[in-house]
């Protein structure tokens, strides 16, 4: 039976809109991967790793931070559709005025182009981090759940698929083309997918939300601190979650790494973008499979496994050539860690609580990951990558520990 084949003309419609989307999302991401291409265009224009940790701190900090106050916001709203295409197109604009800015600022003047980046950056993920409380919304109201699952596992494995074509362009891009014109060239090409993939949401049929009186940003705070302190089970996840943002200081890091300590030149580190997809698409049907068949936590604790195992190699490798397989070994284990970690968040609350857990999992996850991402930027300078990987592992370790006490939501009633 096809997935579709249950669903209305307006429930297929939906579907195929959220479907577009989201592929699109992976593959317009594949031309400027914050944890391949941005990296290495960081490092082209400064050799201090302090701009690398900035950037993805702030990246980090305004994705997952404006989502408790954009819960509270929009929660009285009977329609999320016109919001979230609204702030779609804000969050779409900074690549594009990215792309601009590479190619006018990228010879003459790296210092600003460097300030640039930061504040782009930082307006492109506040506005996801604003938007992604609605998107779930309207996801959870337009695709039927018996068909939602599907949809992502479809969609991320076309979108793998081609996000690693992408990301070969991007390469090809980077390695054909001098610089600026090569970086400006490959944002421009991920606005342009990101822009496009957009437009059928603009035309999906939502239906009306329960209408919810608004609860105020403070008693929704109050609400959100109930959360933590009573519910001793997902407050130990959160807590492990917290550490488990170790991975992104090694994944952030690694092309800098490369660059840094093993030498290998932009096009050679380019191919990582590309390594780093196929790793990622493998991955992700990999380990949703695993976390249907037994669970998410058992999933997340092989990943967090791998991912120290992962991080002890990459301080004994010496050539690009091992760069690619532990890039390989590196994207296969952690590409599901934040998406797989949201799906468990779910499993703890009940549907009227879902905004609450799910944003409380951002907000203490923002301010830790940010601050980890940004002083190891300035401690690899001052004491190198080895002391901060290091660090990383002892914290993968300490997730592990607390991931073993938490209790799998599925099996406790």
């Amino acid at each position: 039976m096809s997935v579709e084949s249950s669903l209305s003309q307006r429930g297929r419609f939906n579907y195929r809109a959220c479907f577009f989307n989201f592929f699109g999302f992976l593959v317009g991401y594949s031309f400027f991967s914050p944890l391949t291409v941005i990296p290495l265009f960081v490092k082209h224009l400064s050799e201090n790793t302090f701009w690398v940790g900035l950037v993805s701190a702030i990246s980090s900090i305004g994705f997952f931070l404006p989502q408790l106050i954009a819960a509270s916001w929009i929660q009285g709203m009977p329609f999320k559709r016109q919001y979230f295409c609204f702030v779609g197109i804000i969050e779409r604009i900074p690549i594009l005025l990215m792309a601009l800015s590479v190619f006018i600022f990228g010879q003459s003047n790296p210092l600003i182009l460097l300030v640039a980046t930061v504040v782009i950056f930082g307006v492109h993920t506040l506005a996801m981090g604003c938007n992604s409380p609605a998107y779930f919304d309207i996801v959870s109201k337009i695709v039927p759940t018996m068909v939602r699952g599907r949809m992502y596992g479809l969609a991320g494995a076309l979108g793998g698929l081609f996000s690693i074509l992408g990301a070969e362009l991007a390469r090809l891009y980077i390695k054909s083309f001098v610089f600026p014109f090569n970086f400006s060239l490959c944002f421009a090409t991920g606005f342009s997918v990101l822009l496009l993939t957009l437009i059928p949401m603009f035309f999906i049929y939502e239906p009306p939300s329960p209408s919810n009186q608004t609860t105020g940003l403070s008693q929704y705070f109050k609400e959100t601190w109930v959360v933590f302190r009573t519910d001793h089970n997902f407050r130990t996840f959160i807590c492990s979650q917290a550490c488990i943002s170790a991975f992104a200081v090694v994944v952030s890091f690694f092309t800098a790494y490369g660059r840094d300590k093993i030498g290998g030149s932009t096009s050679k580190l380019a191919r990582l973008n590309t390594v780093f997809a196929a790793g990622s698409t493998v991955g992700n049907l990999f380990w949703g499979y695993v976390a249907d068949k037994r669970g998410i936590r058992y999933m997340l604790l092989i990943c967090v496994g791998l991912t120290i195992i992962a991080t002890l190699l990459i301080m004994q490798i010496t050539s690009v050539n091992f760069l690619y397989i532990l890039c390989m070994l590196i994207s296969f284990a952690t590409c599901c860690f934040d998406i797989q970690s949201f799906n468990f968040t779910l499993e703890f609350a009940n549907t009227d609580k879902m905004p609450t857990y799910t944003a409380l999992r951002a907000s203490v996850i923002a301010p830790f990951r940010s601050m980890l991402l940004l002083i190891s930027g300035l401690f690899i300078d001052w004491i190198g990558y080895r002391i901060v990987f290091t660090f990383c592992i002892i914290l993968l370790f300490i997730a592990g520990l607390l991931l073993w006490q938490v209790k799998d939501p599925r099996h406790t009633i």
